[in-house]
């Protein structure tokens, strides 16, 4: 039989004031220093008391213990006082602001207070590393936070939220952003929470996410739509975030990352070239950014065939918009490239680089990426137009239905971009109709991933509001 789970005891609150019932479950606890959870289904009181003997909590505490806030600020306020109290707030928000350390906080204060001496409010700053955190995290945050809330609910305002799971070491956190109109500034994007987790279940996503709306205030009727990236624990069919949001809110609309889906689109389609593009160029980058003497001997390649010194850039395969640049670079240094490789021999260098490079499919392999350069041009500019910071919901159906109608296009032109089509004339026939059959793949294979992912029927919901 599983061992039966301890619920949270409000007895332990006693012996350990830092601790308190947590909004989660009643299988947690939580931490007023630390500000997160304590899992206490297993070991019970024991967890609680593990927890304070961990070095962050010990340091919380000493930060707590050493100087409270109200010991920051003088008992008798005054015009002089409040000049200085605004100072410093200034001093915090503007280190936030340009993610700078609490320790540039006390050192810029310090400076202040020698450079600007005749200044009654720089002598009477004082804003060392503890006392910015305080201030950042109890006054400036929640300030900043209850401003946006209270007048979502002051005008009953329709919001969105979104979400996202990213590793800082081996600690999972989570962001949740709430997203909604402000009638005098427009588009407004707040910040709601920022909690750790280890369980990514869409259980307790959405249980933290459904608790931090009503800790805030917020009612979830009123949330409008769901956004998080595709991974099938946030738009499964069944058993996912979005559905289980659905269960409090039936209207919710899922607002999945398009971005993404193009994104992965390219990788699919690409996947089915006869040249692995992708893998060649990050291996070219590789292959010059460990050793500075093959970048000088590329230098000299580059200066022989008469153009500027060569700069690869790196692609990062997370980034759906860095391959498109680094094709670009590669192309402009082809001839370059091609000699240093040709000139060091296969045994120099990756297969993948020797088959593009090599003298026996030179030629073809630079038509690929010739290709790939004008097809991600497309994809490229659509991934732009819907992350612009003017883009809004009833464009994105034109949008997405563009992208379809390009590739459907090129599909029945068989045009595969200028450069491309004039190096098709050039090579062996056999050669040429290859690599138009895997073009043409591709077309096919990206139009399909694409209309598998986003509904581009006259009933979709970005359909309707199109019209608007």
């Amino acid at each position: 039989m599983p061992k039966r789970k301890t619920s949270f005891n409000s007895e332990w609150t006693k012996e350990h004031e830092f601790i308190t019932k947590s909004s989660r479950d009643s299988f947690h606890g939580f931490c007023t220093l630390c500000r997160c959870d304590v899992d206490v289904s297993s070991q019970g009181k024991a967890a609680i008391e593990r927890h304070a003997g961990t070095d962050k909590h010990k340091s919380n505490k000493r930060a707590a213990g050493s100087s409270s806030m109200r010991t920051f600020f003088r008992e008798v306020s005054s015009p002089l006082d409040d000049k200085i109290t605004a100072a410093e707030l200034c001093k915090v928000y503007h280190a936030v602001k340009h993610h700078q350390s609490y320790r540039s906080v006390d050192c810029g204060v310090k400076v202040d207070r020698e450079i600007f001496s005749d200044s009654p409010t720089a002598k009477g700053m004082t804003c060392g590393r503890t006392k910015a955190k305080a201030l950042c995290e109890n006054v400036i945050a929640p300030y900043s936070v209850q401003s946006h809330t209270d007048y979502i609910k002051e005008n009953n305002l329709p919001f969105s939220v979104a979400t996202d799971a990213s590793n800082k070491g081996t600690t999972k956190c989570f962001p949740i952003v709430v997203r909604y109109f402000h009638f005098d500034e427009g588009i407004q994007h707040v910040l709601l929470d920022f909690y750790s987790d280890s369980n990514e279940t869409s259980e307790a996503i959405t249980n933290q996410l459904l608790a931090k709306l009503e800790m805030s205030g917020l009612e979830v009727k009123n949330m409008s739509a769901y956004a998080a990236d595709n991974a099938s624990v946030n738009y499964g069919k069944h058993n996912s975030v979005y559905q289980k949001l659905k269960l409090s809110q039936k209207d919710v609309l899922p607002a999945n990352c398009l971005a993404h889906i193009l994104h992965n689109a390219t990788r699919y389609a690409a996947s089915s070239l006869d040249v692995d593009v992708e893998n060649a160029v990050l291996k070219v980058y590789s292959h010059f950014s460990i050793s500075a003497s093959r970048t000088a001997q590329l230098k000299e390649f580059c200066e022989f065939v008469e153009v500027e010194e060569c700069n690869l850039l790196r692609h990062v395969v997370t980034r759906w918009l860095s391959l498109l640049p680094s094709i670009d670079r590669i192309l402009k240094y082809w001839k370059a490239l091609t000699s240093y490789f040709q000139s060091a021999g296969d045994g120099e260098c990756a297969r993948v680089v020797w088959r593009c490079f090599g003298e026996e499919r030179n030629e073809v392999s630079e038509t690929y990426f010739l290709f790939l350069s004008h097809v991600l041009k497309v994809f490229s500019d659509t991934i732009e137009a819907l992350e612009a910071k003017s883009f809004s919901i009833t464009s994105v159906f034109k949008v997405m239905t563009e992208l379809k109608q390009k590739l459907e296009r090129r599909m029945k032109d068989r045009f595969f971009g200028f450069a491309v089509n004039t190096k098709l004339k050039q090579l062996p026939s056999c050669q040429s109709k290859k690599c138009e059959a895997d073009f043409l793949l591709f077309y096919e294979r990206a139009k399909k991933y694409i209309s598998e992912r986003y509904d581009f029927s006259d009933t979709s919901f970005h359909s309707k509001v199109a019209k608007l």
